[in-house]
């Protein structure tokens, strides 16, 4: 199925998920640093995005706003399409006339760094390019030279009209769709939005037989169906429908759930793990080799300190067990400074955390315990720290610089919900007929 048949069934939220994948787990732009944030307007689903790319012989930056609009697939014709998008600009617009400190940042007359919360490095510089502002929606359809233009001199004029200031030469206005996003990646984003597309959409309580049960649906869509009737204008009337189907077996359990949790501002580390103990698969998906799972196991450092990990998670057919550590998703891995890349203080926490676990464990007498209360002896355990949001196909490794230090696995939340959503597709594959 094409990428433009997919988008007609997206609804609204899982096109803000899909523009976060695109955007910052794309694997075009290894280089970035900071992810899309969220601008807060009350009539417009605004995003603001900077890119940087920072090497040994040049250094690039660019400042992106997105404009997010999910259009019908009822309006999907260029008038009704191009009606919306003037109403969705004109409502931007209107909000961005009330925060003068975005409009001064569009027109280059302040700095970036409020939008993104502290989170620019030292090794920060001004954008070489944009910024740019993107309408960004799930219409798919061919633009051309002459409609691109445009569309960025009626936009100026409008930015102009509202704003009450000049758009140009400080603010370019372009139009983005999930298909010039992924132009480059066009397999994986088709997967991307299969799996969206078979993300529940709602649920359904069902009463049948005598009993009531609850079913999890996909929707894929409002579409206009034709009516025989007709008013007395001698108008044929069209009624709107949405088309649902059921989600059962083999559906992935949580996805959505977590996602849900990650793009949260105020998700803890407790609210992530009570997700993790109702499904301990995402867990269990790090590795093909884990079968157990165990939450907060208490240990003692042998001085009445009391030693909590959050996961230890045991390897198929022997006695070894590995140890999980969970940091909050809005924490950074890594810090830059001076182009030397670090673990991030929160990070640096969690390591410190692990590398007392493994001494703890490596003592006698906690493994004999251990070995009588859990039947489990662990010895040299693998650390694995959780934390950030980072590139969905790639983990790090933290070697000490002391001699006999363990090395700890680093993998961020994007590549955990990335392993849990593939381990899925191999199990519904390995279950097909």
């Amino acid at each position: 199925m094409e990428i433009s048949q997919l988008l007609s069934q997206l609804e609204e939220p899982k096109l803000l998920m899909l523009f976060r994948h695109l955007i910052d787990d794309d694997v075009r732009f290894p280089f970035d640093r900071l992810r899309a944030v969220p601008l807060d307007l009350p009539d417009a689903e605004l995003h603001a995005k900077m890119h940087l790319k920072i090497g040994s012989m040049q250094s690039n930056c660019a400042l992106w706003f997105f404009q997010l609009s999910h259009v019908p697939a009822c309006l999907w014709d260029d008038q009704s399409a191009a009606q919306l998008m003037q109403m969705r600009m004109r409502q931007a617009f209107e909000c961005l006339k009330t925060r003068p400190n975005l409009v001064k940042i569009l027109r280059r007359e302040s700095e970036p760094d409020e939008l993104f919360r502290g989170a620019l490095s030292e090794d920060y510089f001004s954008p070489m390019y944009g910024p740019d502002y993107y309408y960004f929606s799930n219409y798919s359809h061919s633009i051309s030279d002459d409609a691109m233009e445009a569309f960025s001199r009626e936009s100026h004029q409008l930015f102009a009209e509202i704003v009450g200031v000049p758009a140009k030469p400080h603010v370019r206005f372009g139009i983005g769709t999930p298909e010039t996003c992924s132009r480059f990646a066009a397999t994986e984003v088709r997967q991307f939005l299969v799996d969206l597309l078979n993300l529940p959409s709602s649920y359904y309580f069902v009463a049948r037989g005598g009993r009531i049960e609850v079913s999890a649906v996909a929707e894929h869509g409002a579409f206009l169906v034709p009516a025989t009737a007709t008013d007395t204008n001698g108008s044929r009337s069209q009624v709107c429908a949405v088309a649902t189907s059921t989600l059962r077996e083999h559906a992935p359990v949580g996805l959505s759930d977590l996602n849900t949790l990650l793009n949260h501002s105020r998700t803890t580390e407790r609210d992530l793990q009570r997700f993790f103990e109702s499904h301990p698969h995402f867990l269990l998906s790090l590795d093909h080799r884990y079968c157990d799972i165990r939450p907060h196991i208490c240990l003692s450092d042998g001085t009445g300190n009391q030693l909590v990990p959050d996961f230890m998670v045991r390897i198929e057919n022997s006695d070894l067990w590995d140890i999980i550590e969970l940091k909050k998703p809005q924490h950074r891995i890594t810090t830059w400074s001076h182009g030397v890349e670090r673990p991030s203080a929160a990070a640096a926490r969690g390591i410190s955390e692990l590398l007392q676990y493994s001494k703890t464990v490596s003592e006698a007498a906690l493994r004999a315990r251990l070995k009588t209360q859990l039947g489990m002896a662990p010895y040299d355990p693998s650390l694995v720290l959780v934390i950030g949001r980072g590139h969905p196909n790639h983990s790090l490794s933290w070697v000490g610089s002391r001699v006999g230090f363990p090395g700890v696995r680093v993998v961020s939340y994007d590549y955990l919900f990335e392993r849990a959503r593939r381990c899925r597709q191999v199990i519904k594959a390995e279950m097909s007929p």
